[in-house]
């Protein structure tokens, strides 16, 4: 898994998050979904959803990732 491929995924949802493209409490596409997208691993794009985790932009769920209130 290519940690730069991770992180170019952090950079793009983040930037979509912050932009408001995604709202609070509003379910991130798939894994399965998100690598389509990206032309990437689901490794890769699990790696970048944990490292949004991590920020506190989103929160991971048992049925996927919800955005975080951003303060």
């Amino acid at each position: 898994m290519s940690n730069s491929r991770s992180a170019d995924i952090v950079e793009s949802l983040k930037n979509e998050i912050l932009g408001g493209r995604f709202q609070q409490g509003e379910r991130l596409p798939s894994e399965r979904d998100l690598a389509v997208r990206f032309e990437s691993s689901r490794g890769a794009v699990r790696e970048a959803l944990s490292q949004l985790e991590t920020l506190g932009v989103i929160q991971i769920q048992p049925g996927g990732a919800r955005v975080q209130a951003i303060e």
